[in-house]
């Protein structure tokens, strides 16, 4: 698969609505999500973590408040995304690291 909106709306449909009511920002948060995660550092979960990463920048739109889980901003994406750095072996090249 692609770091692409088809395929991060293959993984998380939940947000194909979000792409139908605003068309460029699924485009946008991936862009943003890229950001976060290294291809060489996260290697074959590299597209994972873009989609895990999108998907809680997504929730935590104004379009996402029925995504998350508290008050204090936490959603199940970056729950995942959190834990999918910590399994990385390279955590310190990590934007947003632990």
């Amino acid at each position: 698969m692609a770091v692409d909106v088809a395929s991060f709306v293959a993984v998380y449909p939940e947000f194909r609505e979000t792409g139908e009511l605003v068309p460029d920002m699924l485009e946008r948060v991936l862009r943003d999500a890229r950001a976060f995660c290294s291809a060489r550092v996260w290697g074959d979960r590299y597209e994972a973590g873009v989609f895990a990463k999108a998907a809680h920048l997504l929730a935590m739109s104004p379009l996402g408040e029925n995504l998350r889980i508290d008050a204090k901003q936490q959603t199940a994406y970056g729950v995942v995304f959190a834990e999918m750095v910590k399994a990385l072996p390279l955590r310190v090249l990590v934007a947003g690291g632990f």
